[in-house]
């Protein structure tokens, strides 16, 4: 609920049909310029994709726009390095 919650309130979408690519890029710039890494704003837009795909399967929507913005690259923005544990 708080990802989609801050989906809608940083793209200003009112209704289904704003809920645009462009409005989810635009949310995820915001994401973005806040610092959040690479997995953060994948984990974001997996969330905004699955609704849609869930409002498409219950005839809500046509069709899930949302799908055609790419994912980040998350092996470019690692936050933190994994490391085997010493004995």
């Amino acid at each position: 609920r708080s990802q989609l919650a801050a989906l809608v309130e940083g793209s200003k979408a009112t209704r289904l049909a704003e809920l645009t690519a462009d409005a989810l890029e635009l949310h995820l710039a915001a994401l973005k310029s806040r610092g959040l890494s690479a997995r953060s704003m994948n984990f974001s837009r997996q969330i905004a994709v699955a609704f849609m795909a869930w409002c498409v399967k219950t005839g809500k929507v046509e069709s899930n726009a949302l799908r055609v913005v790419p994912k980040q690259d998350e092996s470019r923005d690692r936050r933190r390095i994994r490391r085997p544990l010493t004995d």
